[in-house]
């Protein structure tokens, strides 16, 4: 039996704690949960039934009790709300949220119909409104009571925590590759400062549109919200795009720029500048990171379909940081001239 038939049928025992008959399929194409659409047999009606990867997570009950946390607030936020539907989950008949079974930690969702996933963006009005949707989550999580959320993942985003990663497999490490990390070395200690709730996973495919693609609908894929730097939501999206377009694109930049600000309404001073025009290449480089050290450990964080998928994914990555790099002046120009037009 291969592991995607043994996790099938796992997925299917644990989903009678929900439901008598079901029929599913792989959903989606993340690399760490393993998330299927599941079908009620009695009425045809569609969830999401996904395991946490409780290699990557943990922690499983803190993240559902943070992500609780996160559509709860999300759903009294009227604001927010008239733009976007809050995911939420469905109780099983226990009438419980989760199911930590033997074969792992598993939820289910209801589904957000009438809606669809890009993997890549049709054109920049889309990243507008991908850039507006991320940053109206961002503020709305703002007035989020409680304590500041924990990262889900641990040293997340925190670029010291992978460089020291990547120097327990160094040695294995092509030189030709080396060059790139030098670079995150030197910029270690930035947006290490948190002063906000972020997303913290800001992909273009982590937001449902309406079937037109004319107005994003809802925000997905919360597990890793967690307290940290405001900008690195805004350059995780903007690599996501330039990623799944092919290049960076300037004008790209510059839609998502826009979208950016707008939702989020903050002053554009010398630091909002420099920020907004360093996150993306430094995600870029972050993610390159993480992708090569991966493939150094033998793939144990992220699901490959192939042997050197990792080390191909790292050298995309880092392609893409210098990019950004190159495109430095012109992405600051963009930033500069989008402030002096917010009052």
């Amino acid at each position: 039996m291969t592991d995607h038939d043994l996790v099938l049928q796992q997925a299917y025992a644990v989903s009678y704690q929900w439901f008598d008959k079901v029929s599913l399929a792989p959903l989606g194409n993340g690399h760490i949960h393993h998330t299927f659409l599941l079908t009620r047999v009695s009425d045809n009606s569609r969830f999401v039934l996904q395991r946490v990867s409780e290699s990557v997570f943990v922690d499983p009950l803190l993240v559902h009790e943070q992500t609780l946390r996160i559509t709860e607030h999300l759903a009294r936020d009227e604001d927010f709300c008239s733009r976007y539907r809050v995911p939420r989950l469905q109780p099983n008949k226990h009438g419980e949220l989760y199911c930590a079974a033997e074969s792992g930690f598993w939820r289910i969702w209801q589904y957000l119909g009438n809606s669809k996933v890009f993997q890549n963006l049709q054109n920049q009005n889309q990243i507008v409104l991908s850039a507006r949707a991320f940053a109206d989550y961002q503020k709305a999580l703002a007035s989020l009571p409680g304590e500041h959320l924990q990262e889900s993942i641990i040293g997340f985003l925190k670029m010291d925590h992978y460089l020291q990663q990547f120097d327990l497999v160094a040695n294995s490490a092509a030189k030709v590759l080396l060059s790139s990390i030098d670079q995150l070395r030197d910029q270690g200690s930035d947006f290490a400062e948190p002063n906000a709730h972020i997303h913290a996973d800001c992909k273009v495919n982590n937001l449902l549109f309406n079937l037109q693609g004319s107005a994003v609908t809802s925000i997905i894929d919360l597990d890793t919200t967690m307290y940290g730097h405001w900008a690195l939501d805004f350059g995780d999206l903007t690599r996501s795009i330039a990623f799944s377009r092919g290049a960076v694109d300037v004008q790209d930049f510059a839609c998502a720029a826009e979208g950016y600000l707008a939702g989020l309404g903050r002053p554009v001073t010398e630091r909002v500048v420099q920020n907004m025009v360093d996150a993306p290449g430094h995600i870029a480089g972050m993610l390159g990171l993480r992708f090569l050290t991966d493939h150094l450990m033998g793939d144990v964080y992220f699901r490959t379909q192939h042997e050197g998928e990792n080390l191909q994914r790292a050298e995309q990555q880092f392609a893409l940081m210098q990019q950004f790099r190159q495109q430095h002046k012109l992405m600051e120009e963009v930033v500069k001239r989008l402030g002096a037009g917010i009052t």
